[in-house]
């Protein structure tokens, strides 16, 4: 890659990586982060996608479609990622704490090669929180924090 980045668009001749890509389509588009090329993320329907819902009687929560926008953080100049989930996915809990309540949150994460691992998929997670004693969904105590390139869609007690 060359010191200088012209837009990917429209040059002939030139190959990109995939970063510079990402971040000339979605710095045009998104709203932007804390520096060039990182973006805040989000659904792209409030209220409607994503949406947790409990089964019933099992350890799992049931994610419905949706569509989003998950910001890469393995680097500030990352660029996001388009998020689709195409059906329900069940996403399970881990067995509560036999004491106290805990906080587990739900997440769209993007795995990259190109920056960690050596995989290139999509997944939606549950992450399990630290039991703590007066935990509610109010206060978040013992929530984990979100993984690297992940975007909220909720927490569950």
């Amino acid at each position: 890659m060359c010191a200088v980045e012209a837009s990917p668009f429209g040059i002939q001749a030139n190959t990109y990586a995939a970063e510079v890509v990402r971040r000339a389509m979605f710095n045009l588009v998104t709203p932007r982060g804390a520096t060039i090329g990182s973006v805040a993320g989000g659904v792209v329907n409030t209220g409607v996608d994503f949406q947790l819902t409990a089964p019933g009687g099992v350890l799992s929560v049931n994610v419905s479609t949706g569509e989003g926008l998950v910001p890469g953080s393995s680097t500030t100049t990352q660029g996001g990622y388009y998020f689709r989930g195409s059906s329900t996915t069940a996403a399970s809990i881990a067995t509560a704490n036999s004491s106290n309540p805990r906080i587990d949150l739900c997440c769209c994460t993007v795995n990259d090669a190109a920056y960690t691992g050596s995989a290139n998929t999509g997944v939606i997670q549950m992450v399990t929180g630290t039991p703590t004693a007066g935990a509610t969904l109010s206060n978040l105590n013992g929530k984990p924090a979100l993984p690297t390139s992940s975007m909220l869609i909720g927490y569950v007690i």
